[in-house]
């Protein structure tokens, strides 16, 4: 059985010495191009630092919220539509993806908002007699109802995740 080795090219990287890449080139960079940059290096030379678990938490929520508040965005100037129907419904279904519905769980206020906007939105969906297909509205209702449902049925939730003071994600 032949051993396949892969042959270490020579890059840029290899020019510079190590602490130069680490103490000068790193702090420059943004989260993203951190880990890209710690990648390119050699498996021996890539910095092992360890990120605050908060603020991981606190960047994946920023991003969550951020989403959301883009599709909220889609719905602003609205009227009652097939496409605010389908955006609707597209907000209701992301909600239900884990990394979503995280938010819900570590948020007691957001989660009874939720609720309750369920409960208020699918009775207007019914009774609505506008120019809306039934099909939208039913799919709409569908998704309300099953956000609903898993909202009450993954209880019981604790306390609200508090993570206005986490620090930013960095490296240090």
């Amino acid at each position: 059985m032949a051993k396949h080795f892969i042959k270490h090219r020579p890059t840029v990287l290899d020019q510079l010495p190590l602490d130069i890449i680490q103490y000068h080139v790193f702090p420059l960079l943004d989260y993203n191009s951190r880990i890209h940059l710690n990648l390119c290096l050699p498996n021996w030379d890539r910095v092992p630092t360890r990120m605050n678990k908060m603020s991981m938490l606190k960047h994946d929520q920023d991003t969550c919220i951020e989403t959301i508040r883009q599709i909220f965005t889609q719905i602003e100037g609205l009227d009652v539509s097939e496409k605010k129907f389908k955006i609707l419904t597209k907000l209701f279904k992301i909600n239900q993806l884990p990394r979503y519905f995280r938010l819900i769980q570590q948020n007691e206020n957001y989660r009874n908002m939720y609720l309750l906007k369920i409960r208020e939105m699918t009775d207007a969906a019914i009774d609505y007699r506008g120019q809306v297909e039934l099909n939208t509205r039913l799919k709409f209702v569908s998704e309300c109802k099953k956000l609903r449902n898993k909202i009450e049925n993954s209880g019981p939730y604790g306390p609200t995740l508090v993570l206005a003071g986490a620090p930013p994600l960095n490296f240090t």
